[in-house]
């Protein structure tokens, strides 16, 4: 006989009281789980993670992308806008997405994914191409450059699959490209995160002293945002089989 009060019968680490996991469920039943955001860029930006955080865009338009379709970003004011405090880290954070880059600068920043500053020039967290390496960045808000960068040199027209992982309680971040850690670093990412709330979090494009810049230029697909940092395994697996949905 199943248990009325278990949200899912069908996975035995979902109960009430059991231990949150990161791996986009609600592990104890009390209604919310780590998913943040799951946005297929399927012809839209609607969210079809649990709490429809749909973007706004800008000059955005659709064509065959890794799974289906994905968001091409070809203007100078190419982005899509998610004003929504949900997106604001606290135990921790992963951003996941596939990129094809069309113009890979060897010296600028082309940011995909960003949560910047109205007043300053730091980031809540940002996922950017710079000098054709992935860097990750947490800033303190108070000192920019606060960046995990891989050392990749990533080309013009070629799909990537990118997972960022950020731990708050140790401060480890880890960059995962094709489902294979490039770079990680542990002690340096901000205790407690950095989020402007009068910035909305960005695709394709970063936002410094209330200006949009550092644009992306290329395609995404299969955007996603979780409030927890996935291992290894699970970054693997989102790579292989678009982990967890």
């Amino acid at each position: 006989m199943s248990d009325s009060t278990d949200c899912d019968d069908n996975n035995g680490d979902t109960y009430p009281g059991a231990s949150e996991q990161c791996d986009g469920e609600d592990n104890d039943c009390d209604g919310a789980d780590d998913t943040r955001g799951y946005w297929p860029l399927d012809g839209d930006s609607v969210d079809a993670g649990p709490l429809g955080l749909d973007g706004t865009e800008t000059v955005i338009t659709y064509t065959t992308g890794h799974v289906g379709y994905g968001a091409s970003f070809g203007s100078s004011t190419s982005d899509i806008e998610f004003p929504y405090t949900e997106l604001q880290p606290t135990g921790g954070l992963t951003i996941s997405f596939w990129l094809r880059p069309s113009d890979v600068s060897s010296s600028s920043w082309n940011c995909m994914v960003t949560q910047g500053s109205s007043t300053g020039y730091t980031n809540g967290y940002a996922v950017c191409l710079h000098a054709a390496a992935l860097a990750f960045c947490t800033d303190d808000g108070s000192t920019a450059g606060n960046c995990l960068e891989d050392g990749g040199s990533y080309s013009s027209g070629t799909w990537y699959h990118v997972v960022v992982a950020w731990d708050v309680s140790s401060g480890t971040r880890t960059i995962y490209v094709n489902g294979v850690e490039t770079a990680t670093d542990t002690g340096v990412a901000p205790a407690t995160p950095v989020y402007d709330a009068a910035t909305a979090t960005l695709l394709g494009a970063d936002v410094n002293v209330g200006v949009d810049a550092a644009r992306y230029y290329g395609m995404m697909d299969e955007a996603k945002v979780f409030d927890c940092a996935v291992s290894a395994t699970q970054a693997a697996t989102d790579y292989s089989s678009n982990w967890p949905f």
